[in-house]
């Protein structure tokens, strides 16, 4: 058991934190896993409020630590492998998405098909909704 936390404690260091700003994170808990094209990519930190927005850190796995693409939005999901826990599911978006805060370590969240549409536009959100369904 020493071994195996050791090998996660390991595999955290020299990863690299990422902040997601939702407009509400419900759902989103501390611990939960983060996706990337299918990929485990890290865990969620504990969700906090800035500026009345809520930011959710991830903590990307050293093995990840590039793995989020600049203009990618996270989606409130699922789990596909812990049904009934929700987790967040990036994707990259290729529309160029606002950045939040200026930086490029904060990304876009989103909990709905209305909230993707109000930030890319309603065109591109439903035709991007629609190969999430597939």
């Amino acid at each position: 058991m020493l071994l195996v936390f050791c090998a996660m404690a390991c595999e955290r260091d020299g990863g690299r934190t990422v902040t997601v700003e939702f407009r509400s994170a419900q759902g989103i808990q501390g611990g939960r896993p983060v996706y990337f094209a299918g990929v485990e990519i890290g865990k969620t930190g504990s969700p906090t409020i800035i500026s009345g927005k809520a930011h959710v850190p991830v903590y990307l796995f050293r093995s990840q630590r590039n793995a989020v693409a600049p203009g990618s939005v996270f989606l409130i999901a699922d789990d596909p492998n812990d049904h009934g826990a929700s987790c967040l599911v990036g994707h990259a978006l290729n529309y160029p998405t606002p950045t939040v805060a200026g930086s490029p370590e904060v990304y876009q969240g989103v909990s709905s098909q209305l909230e993707l549409a109000v930030l890319i536009g309603a065109d591109r959100a439903k035709e991007f909704w629609e190969k999430l369904k597939q």
